[in-house]
């Protein structure tokens, strides 16, 4: 899903889920994983630091694809949002991407199966 981004120009993308509440705990080690295939700029993902203000990003992260937070997303400058499927609770997975394909304001970038599911790359417009 990462080929369309350009890592010449990065652009702020957030990882989705973020860890807690029923998904797999340790994504962000992945997310920092990922990012060797895009080089954009990440707002989640860790690597043993927690900066002032990550609490509350994972938390709104997690009501995700909510009005509040993706004003969040906008708010800290995501132009892109990844999904990943094999991350989610898979009884919370129909309910996210339902809420998200209700959505006029993300656009369907790119998807590809992983792990056993699937992971989306939305552009918020």
């Amino acid at each position: 899903i990462y080929a369309s981004l350009d890592p010449d120009k990065p652009e702020v993308l957030a990882e989705l889920p973020m860890p807690g509440e029923g998904g797999w705990e340790f994504c962000e080690f992945a997310y920092l994983y990922f990012s060797t295939w895009h080089w954009q700029k990440l707002v989640n993902g860790q690597s043993g630091w927690l900066p002032p203000g990550y609490q509350y990003n994972i938390g709104m992260g997690r009501s995700f694809p909510s009005d509040r937070a993706v004003a969040h997303l906008r708010s800290l400058g995501v132009k892109y949002v990844a999904i990943h499927g094999a991350f989610y609770p898979p009884q919370q997975l129909p309910d996210v991407l339902a809420g998200i394909d209700a959505r006029t304001d993300l656009e369907l970038i790119a998807a590809a199966p992983w792990a056993g599911n699937e992971s989306r790359l939305y552009r918020l417009k």
